[in-house]
């Protein structure tokens, strides 16, 4: 494991280490699946931008880690393009869904300084590369319409 030639597959979810940490980690071919708390945690925010682009990964961690600025309010801002019929709870609250990975996305890329396609773009072929699968551009499954996304194409 970590030798050189290795394939890449470990995947650290819902990435929280600190940003140097990210070196030693890509030594070991690691990805890096952030979610909604780098979006408030500085920490997060500082481990996100330290790690080069085609070893990024984007989650929700749903039913988990529901961004801070939806548990204050359960309005999903209009520009994540996301509707839900209602907000789901369990005796902590508010639950994630997989349907704010947009707007994950949304948030991420500004930290990024990308346009959120791009970001969605990027993310979604490391997604094909970790996973080994195969998208509708080269002829694979899934389509488009199983994925939530911000933009870009599957």
């Amino acid at each position: 494991f970590g030798r050189s030639g290795h394939a890449p597959g470990l995947v650290l979810h819902s990435y929280c280490g600190d940003a140097a940490m990210v070196p030693p980690f890509l030594r070991l071919n690691c990805y890096f699946s952030f979610s909604a708390s780098a979006l408030h945690v500085p920490k997060h925010a500082a481990a996100l931008r330290a790690v080069p682009l085609d070893r990024l990964l984007l989650e929700t961690d749903s039913p988990d880690q529901l961004p801070r600025t939806l548990a204050a309010d359960p309005r999903v801002p209009p520009e994540w393009g996301v509707s839900l019929p209602a907000a789901r709870e369990d005796a902590e609250g508010r639950m994630n869904e997989p349907a704010m990975l947009r707007g994950i996305c949304e948030g991420l890329c500004g930290l990024l300084g990308l346009p959120a396609a791009e970001l969605a773009s990027i993310t979604a072929d490391n997604a094909r590369r970790v996973f080994d699968f195969l998208g509708p551009a080269q002829g694979g499954s899934p389509s488009p319409e199983n994925h939530t996304q911000c933009g870009g194409d599957l």
